[in-house]
């Protein structure tokens, strides 16, 4: 701040000056007067210093410029003292080597100018900018290949599409053909070695108006830019295919990989980077279909029906590794208490072209193709991780598919429980109908081996199928599920009324539990009620929720007098 003793006294050595001069002397910041005919008049120790001990009175203001190493600090001070006004900036006094914040005051005469050392301040804001820098690029960028990621590739592709009148582009998606079994047979190492040459590959085809990207796994993306026909780009493609086949030689190992490529075009296939993502993928599963090292441009076609149940058999594969799967978990309700204990895992698959597709979809293609196998491990696995989570009073349910329930399936359901963690008593896995009608012997066999893990074991959709009542005398469950046909029907139909009423009748003489399925109406809950139903679910007592949703569901059984259970109001009453 202007200091009005300054102005009142022209430089205050004036007062006393050998008092003053030794005062000035003893501090680290740095003091100098110079006139208004722009001579230097005084300069304390610390500001000879910054000149090499030299006394410089009676220089003129260009002559220490000259002395300071900086123009620019000459620049600044003649502002001040030819205005007269405050100046305050930072600069760099090579004599030193340190970074100095300049103050310059008009006062009487002159200027007076007062530096202080900052290099410390500066050194720190540098290294803020130098992580800041660090941080952007690894935001931006993969680790392993240093090319840029998905969220840079979406933010480049954004801004192209933004481009008024901008050109059509291209967006080639590449998929490996064959790394996960160079993953599983020759080791990570291996595969992360293989992804780095691949990555110095694809950037010799990118062309002059190209960026390479990886977008995750073994998934690489070109972004061509430019006027690109159709022609163009599958001509790159090509070249893209040709130059990853060729063998790569590491760690002594001769390594062979291929591609499929999918090519989408910008604007018409989709005016924002997922959309044209999805199109993209669309294009390339179309290509793996046909086999390794193909390509395929979009064709809208692929979301009509007479290719949809090919495309969901080839986009099946990787479902699991690009994470489209998740589970829901919806409740069910012991009627006698209004309690809900027990959730059910339910598989949802979110793809990315054609969005929610529902179970009854793609379950049947998921048997028929054999990839139910993985699949259904991998809901066990997240089934059990998720109820591991829960109190303690909490169980799950799984439904396994007749094509799982082989010998194998024991070691399945031991090592999801090993590795979770879960109880065997707080899992129950559901079976139908159709399990007990092929290879019944081995089948009866497995869940007698499952039960003695003590995992639960219930028949579900009972009343449906042709099972004989039989299997209930040769295998104790511990619950009937009666299907939601016959619980949509209880308040049109006495037949259906007398279905359930004798399906529940008969598990209660046997020691069984029932749960009716599918309760949508106060009506129908009315009347399981009465009937002496021990269990429903349906959309009238809880949806099936996410696992994000799960928690804060479970949290109300604190309210619940501590039991760990969650009091459903729709069941009272």
């Amino acid at each position: 701040m202007h200091d009005a003793s300054i102005d009142q006294a022209g430089f205050p050595w004036a007062r006393d000056p050998l008092h003053l001069s030794k005062l000035l002397d003893s501090t680290a910041d740095y003091i100098a007067f110079i006139d208004s005919a722009e001579r230097l008049q005084y300069q304390n120790r610390a500001a000879r210093e910054l000149i090499g001990g030299v006394d410089l009175r009676g220089q003129t203001l260009t002559e220490l410029e000259i002395y300071m190493g900086s123009s620019a600090w000459g620049a600044q001070v003649r502002v001040a003292l030819q205005d007269g006004v405050h100046v305050q900036f930072d600069w760099f006094a090579p004599n030193v080597q340190r970074w100095l914040t300049q103050d310059v005051y008009p006062v009487a005469d002159g200027i007076a100018l007062f530096a202080r050392d900052v290099t410390v301040r500066h050194e720190q804001e540098l290294a803020r900018q130098h992580d800041h820098q660090r941080l952007s690029h690894q935001a931006s960028h993969d680790a392993l290949t240093g090319l840029p990621n998905r969220m840079a590739l979406h933010a480049m592709i954004d801004e192209e599409l933004k481009r008024p009148g901008g050109p059509e582009f291209a967006l080639h998606l590449i998929d490996l053909d064959g790394f996960k079994t160079i993953n599983d047979t020759l080791g990570h190492a291996v595969g992360d070695l293989l992804l780095k040459q691949v990555a110095e590959r694809l950037s010799t085809c990118q062309g002059a108006q190209g960026t390479v990207a990886r977008y995750g796994g073994d998934e690489f993306v070109l972004l061509q830019t430019g006027s690109v026909s159709q022609a163009e780009a599958v001509a790159t493609g090509r070249r893209i295919i040709a130059e990853l086949s060729r063998a790569y030689q590491i760690e002594r190992e001769n390594v062979l990989v291929g591609a499929c490529i999918g090519i989408a075009f910008a604007p018409q296939h989709g005016k924002d980077a997922d959309s044209l993502y999805r199109a993209a993928d669309a294009a390339m599963y179309q290509a793996k279909a046909v086999g390794r090292n193909n390509l395929r441009c979009f064709d809208p076609a692929i979301q009509h029906d007479k290719h949809r149940r090919q495309a969901l058999r080839a986009w099946m594969r990787d479902a699991i590794a690009k994470q489209e799967l998740h589970l829901v978990f919806q409740p069910m309700i012991t009627l006698e208490t209004g309690l809900a204990t027990e959730f059910e895992a339910l598989l949802r698959w979110r793809q990315p072209v054609l969005g929610d597709i529902g179970p009854a979809e793609f379950i049947p293609i998921a048997e028929e193709s054999g990839q139910i196998v993985a699949i259904g491990a991998w809901v066990l696995d997240q089934a059990c991780r998720a109820a591991a989570n829960w109190p303690a009073t909490f169980t799950v349910t799984v439904n396994l598919s007749p094509m799982q329930l082989v010998p194998s399936i024991v070691d399945t359901v031991a090592n999801a429980l090993q590795q979770s963690r879960l109880a065997p008593e707080r899992l129950t896995l559901e079976i139908t109908e159709t399990v007990l009608l092929e290879n019944s012997a081995s089948n009866l066999t497995t869940l007698h081996t499952l039960r003695a893990m003590g995992v639960r074991i219930v028949l579900d959709d009972f009343g449906v199928g042709f099972a004989s009542l039989s299997y209930l005398q040769q295998f104790p469950f511990d619950k009937i599920k009666i299907d939601r046909s016959f619980v949509g029907d209880l308040e049109r139909r006495r037949d259906s009324q007398s279905i359930v009423k004798a399906v529940i009748l008969l598990a209660d003489d046997m020691g069984m539990d029932t749960t009716a399925e599918g309760v949508e109406t106060s009506g129908q809950l009315s009347w399981l009620r009465q009937a002496g139903c021990g269990q429903v679910q349906g959309f009238l007592l809880g949806r099936p929720m996410s696992a994000e949703d799960l928690p804060g569901y479970l949290l109300s059984y604190l309210a619940s007098e501590g039991a760990g259970e969650v009091k459903v109001d729709a069941v009272k009453g």
